[in-house]
């Protein structure tokens, strides 16, 4: 097993639709995952450099053997940005997408 943790941080809508479906998987198509364990969206979206609305739960840990390869974004550092609102975020998390799917199975991983 990999040494490495994903989360994914997302919505309440989200987070019962992944309960209902046990898969992982975002609307647009493109899946991301961040690589640090935040408990705060402040801290969420100045890591990961998020527009609102607010990701309230987190799910996860996953490992990289166990996700579906990155095929949409490689694993990569984030950059700082400028949001919607004229505000800035520092980036600095790790995130990665894929366009796959990921069973998961049981909701111990749901927080």
């Amino acid at each position: 097993m990999a040494n490495d943790g994903w989360y994914r941080y997302v919505s309440m809508a989200e987070r019962r639709n992944i309960e209902l479906t046990l898969e992982v998987a975002s609307k647009s198509g493109t899946t991301w995952y961040g690589l640090q364990r935040l408990d705060k969206w402040n801290d969420i979206q100045w890591l990961l450099a998020l527009e609102g609305p607010p990701r309230t739960h987190r799910v996860g840990a996953f490992y990289s053997d166990e996700l579906p390869p990155f095929d949409a974004v490689p694993q990569r550092t984030v950059q700082p940005q400028k949001l919607k609102n004229g505000g800035w975020v520092s980036g600095g998390g790790t995130e990665a997408a894929t366009t796959k799917p990921h069973q998961i199975f049981g909701f111990g991983a749901i927080k």
